[in-house]
């Protein structure tokens, strides 16, 4: 999968750049960049493994409950809690179904948990979350809507 991010705010898209950045509206700002995001599991990272993956959480969507079509989607950044202090914090959550791009959620230091959900229409798909934290850059994961 190639992944493209934009030079002025870190946003990213799969497989293809668009003319124009759909958080930033930045024109002609993306790159091919395969090491956009932080591989889990190389060594010695353990303890950033768990504090920088989102832990993607679908469920019934209580706005809209009765509804088929509609999930209730979030994520948890991290088995263990991140710190969300002035200095190192998450940014913000990047949310995508099927690899295209749905919404993004600014976290502030000392304020928010690390942590975001967004109502969703869809009965099925992939949904991906990248995450950015200010020190550590931007991790991702993955889970199917069932």
């Amino acid at each position: 999968m190639k992944v493209f991010e934009c030079s002025v705010c870190k946003h990213l898209e799969f497989e293809q750049a668009p003319e124009k950045c759909l958080v930033c509206r930045s024109v002609k700002s993306f790159k091919e960049n395969p090491d956009a995001i932080q591989k889990p599991g190389q060594a010695g990272r353990g303890e950033l493994d768990a504090k920088h993956i989102p832990a993607v959480q679908i469920g019934t969507d209580t706005f809209f409950p009765g509804t088929s079509d509609s999930r209730l989607v979030g994520a948890r950044i991290g088995e263990m809690e991140h710190p969300m202090k002035k200095e190192h914090y998450i940014v913000w959550v990047d949310f995508y179904l099927d690899h295209q791009f749905i919404n993004r959620v600014w976290l502030s230091p000392e304020i928010n948990r690390p942590a975001a959900a967004i109502s969703v229409k869809a009965a099925k798909g992939l949904v991906t979350i990248c995450q950015h934290c200010n020190l550590h850059g931007t991790w991702m994961s993955e889970k199917a809507i069932a």
